[in-house]
């Protein structure tokens, strides 16, 4: 009977620090392409590429993340979660792999209906597949086979230094990145993926603008972990244990 008291208590304990789950939508996403195409807007698709001048693409993504962290709580997972439109070329059966940054010194204002090649922020607009080293850092990288994952198909790309990215843009990381800067000051961040390979397929993933089907529009979905008991559930778990201590001392 002790035994499955305490083992209640334990189980309601972990409860309180269960992870919850939410899917955030993306606020605003577009591409850039250098060439003849580096002043064009593009907002129906999301391109990635490095496949030569003129040929070269660059995805924005701008996730708001103001008030999606309950209380007491912190990211704990965070996965980017994108579905493939198109690749060229179709034939490849090589794999891409896309590089993820993250700005980290609010200088990521942007709108998708002016965002080019020669104005978005943090692009090294010399470069194929660069972005600036300053105010940004590499959140980790995905590779995926185009072909195998076909068109429709959905990649996802997760690490420790997204969740602990998202973490600092909400205030709760202090100075993580040594900069001075303790978070996103709108809480609006942006997501930059670049292609790794010049021989790798360009890829499509579809855009808010470019489906009506919501579980095709680039997601943000995270999960959040308790690091503190509220208040309130602590004196009720410690409430609880008391009466069980008391119980068992009378059954003695």
């Amino acid at each position: 009977m002790k035994k499955s008291i305490y083992l209640l208590l334990a189980l309601g304990f972990m409860q309180t620090l269960a992870a919850a789950q939410t899917v955030v939508a993306v606020s605003q996403d577009s591409f850039v392409k250098d060439g003849a195409s580096a002043d064009t807007v593009f907002t129906t698709s999301l391109e990635v590429g490095n496949r030569g001048s003129g040929f070269n693409r660059k995805s924005y993504l701008e996730i708001d993340i103001n008030s999606i962290i309950p209380a007491n709580q912190k990211i704990g997972t965070a996965a980017l979660k994108l579905t493939v439109a198109a690749f060229a070329p179709g034939t490849s059966t090589e794999d891409s792999t896309f590089n993820v940054y993250g700005i980290i010194d609010n200088a990521d204002a942007w709108n998708q209906s002016t965002l080019t090649w020669n104005n978005a922020p943090k692009n090294d607009t010399a470069s194929s597949n660069g972005i600036s080293s300053t105010g940004t850092v590499l959140l980790g990288s995905i590779t995926f086979n185009p072909a195998a994952v076909d068109v429709n198909g959905s990649i996802s790309f997760s690490s420790a230094a997204l969740a602990d990215y998202l973490n600092w843009a909400a205030g709760l990381n202090g100075n993580f990145y040594s900069n001075g800067i303790t978070s996103d000051t709108d809480k609006k961040i942006t997501l930059i993926l670049t292609s790794v390979s010049a021989t790798s397929p360009a890829v499509t993933v579809y855009s808010t603008e470019g489906t009506t089907i919501p579980a095709r529009d680039p997601q943000l979905e995270v999960t959040f972990t308790s690091s503190i008991p509220e208040s309130s559930t602590f004196a009720l778990m410690v409430g609880l244990g008391a009466l069980v201590c008391v119980s068992v001392r009378r059954r003695r």
